[in-house]
């Protein structure tokens, strides 16, 4: 299950730098500081693991900003799509059984 969530976040990184039209997600509030964190995370992780199949060079913190935005929400929402929310990362329990089957909202092109 945590796996599937690490390949819907990679998937949903690389739409950010390739689609033409890339949202937010409505109703998802995230402070600039929090977005900007997320782009420094992101960037670390590219460099760490893409070391020895990255053909292009990857800079999250480039992306225009309503992307990086957008790019943050919709972690955010998945991140919560799969239970995991700031106050349960603070508990430090998950369980399999809280991930939701609730469909991403309908985004108007």
């Amino acid at each position: 299950m945590l796996q599937d969530l690490a390949n819907i976040l990679a998937f949903e990184a690389s739409r950010a730098f390739r689609e033409s039209y890339f949202p937010g997600v409505p109703d998802v509030n995230i402070p600039q500081e929090h977005v900007e964190a997320v782009m420094r995370a992101l960037q670390r992780e590219m460099d760490r693991e893409g070391k020895s199949r990255q053909r292009i060079q990857i800079e999250f913190t480039a992306l225009p900003k309503e992307r990086q935005r957008a790019l943050a929400e919709r972690r955010r929402w998945w991140f919560q799509k799969f239970s995991i929310t700031p106050e349960r990362w603070q508990s430090g329990y998950w369980s399999l059984w809280d991930v939701s089957d609730e469909a991403m909202p309908a985004i108007a092109a």
